[in-house]
């Protein structure tokens, strides 16, 4: 494996040699000057990843909180239908007690609202199917969000993965131009948005 502070060192050792000798009216020959543009790349090489490493923590975080964000949405929604079904329940209780005191008050009656209501607990018997429908599509409509979710879990940790790659790769070839660097994170930035 290559040492890169054992490089680092032998090129500063030799720039300045080069330095000192320009600053000595020497001339230098076409080596040396490949020497000062590689010691040139080598310190833009590092700038670029330390602002590259920025932008990448950055880009982390805000997809971290935009999952703190659909998170605290998911928990108001599911608040919300638990209290609109137990709003539902109370409802349904009061238009029993309410049939209940209406037998009561109607034994004069009784035939005709017999016919009456027969008609009114099938609309409340379909009623109620309705509604057992709407919560089994509900419940499967959860089921969707929460496969999807699963699905953006294994999407990002895959986005996390590949900036672990990406980093990795980024220390071990440091010394790739400056456009295959810029175009690599301008492929990544396009992915994550």
């Amino acid at each position: 494996m290559f040492n890169n502070g054992f490089f680092d060192d032998w090129l500063d050792k030799k720039s300045n040699e080069i330095i000192e000798k320009i600053g000595d009216g020497k001339e230098i020959k076409s080596e040396e000057m490949i020497i000062l543009l590689l010691k040139a790349q080598t310190n833009h090489f590092h700038h670029l990843d330390a602002e590259i490493r920025g932008e990448i923590n950055e880009v982390k975080d805000n997809i971290n909180s935009k999952f703190e964000i659909t998170d605290q949405k998911i928990l108001l929604l599911r608040e919300e239908i638990d209290k609109r079904c137990e709003e539902s329940d109370k409802k349904l209780q009061l238009l029993r007690e309410e049939m209940d005191k209406r037998f009561e008050e109607s034994d004069k009656k009784l035939q005709l609202l017999k016919e009456d209501m027969d008609k009114r607990f099938e609309q409340v018997d379909k009623r109620f199917e309705q509604v057992d429908k709407r919560f089994e599509q509900v419940d499967k409509r959860f089921e969707q969000v929460d496969k999807r979710f699963e699905q953006v879990d294994k999407r990002f940790e895959q986005v996390d993965k590949r900036f672990d790659d990406m980093l990795k790769r980024l220390d071990r070839f440091m010394f790739w131009s400056l456009g295959l660097v810029s175009a690599s994170t301008f492929l990544i930035i396009k992915f994550l948005s």
